[in-house]
């Protein structure tokens, strides 16, 4: 463990660049937003609401492709084992995810204290989040941005083991399998079962535990392929 927490100290400083990108990502869409509603003025009724916050989410998971294709191999070259790269960069993910969320959840805080930055919009602080509770308005944040990253990690282990070829096929498979599956629901005409089971589910279910679930699959898969990367 005290390996781990060296690679992570190590992560920190390598990867800052990195896990700042989004936030400035994130702050580029929010002064333009402001910018354009500021514009609008009060013609937009209810207020404007934006889905600019999904930019922070997208950049995750660049940042979590990143961190495996292009530490891993400067980590192994300093005799970093497999599977102590992918703890520490589990440990340093989690934790900026966590952190990511409550600062989105003191931007959210403000927003609603300002009356939406002043122009009413709708932004870091979204009607469907958990609102009324503090602690899982902030899990509501951070685990989507942790299964993201994780989903970032996959593809960058994918394109590290079996190169830019191996990514490609990757995405056709996944293409087919998806059109395959929405084929065969069509078919058998599950949508509406299929869209009840998660019309049924609380939003607070939907927001917290698929992402961990997503969040699994990802990082049991992407462990699979680093095991056998060779730097």
């Amino acid at each position: 463990m005290n390996r781990a927490l060296q690679v992570v100290r190590i992560q920190t400083f390598t990867a800052q660049n990195g896990l700042t990108w989004p936030w400035v990502i994130l702050a580029t869409a929010f002064v333009i937003n402001v910018a354009l509603f500021s514009v609008i003025g009060d013609d937009i009724p209810g207020g404007p609401k934006t889905g600019a916050l999904a930019s922070i989410y997208l950049t995750a998971a660049a940042v979590g492709a990143v961190l495996v294709h292009q530490h891993l191999p400067f980590m192994l070259g300093f005799g970093v084992t497999r599977r102590t790269f992918f703890t520490a960069t589990t440990v340093l993910t989690a934790a900026w995810s966590l952190g990511s969320g409550v600062v989105l959840y003191l931007l959210a805080l403000i927003e609603r204290a300002t009356d939406g930055w002043g122009i009413r919009m709708s932004f870091f602080d979204l009607p469907f989040l958990a609102r009324d509770n503090p602690p899982l308005q902030i899990i509501e944040y951070a685990v989507t941005l942790l299964a993201l990253v994780f989903c970032g990690f996959t593809l960058g282990a994918i394109i590290l083991r079996f190169g830019a070829t191996g990514f490609w096929i990757f995405t056709v498979a996944a293409i087919v399998a998806l059109g395959a599956a929405a084929i065969l629901i069509t078919w058998q005409r599950w949508w509406g079962a299929l869209i009840g089971f998660f019309a049924d589910q609380p939003t607070a279910v939907l927001l917290t535990v698929w992402p961990v679930a997503i969040a699994a699959v990802a990082a049991a898969g992407s462990w699979l392929i680093i095991r056998r990367v060779t730097p």
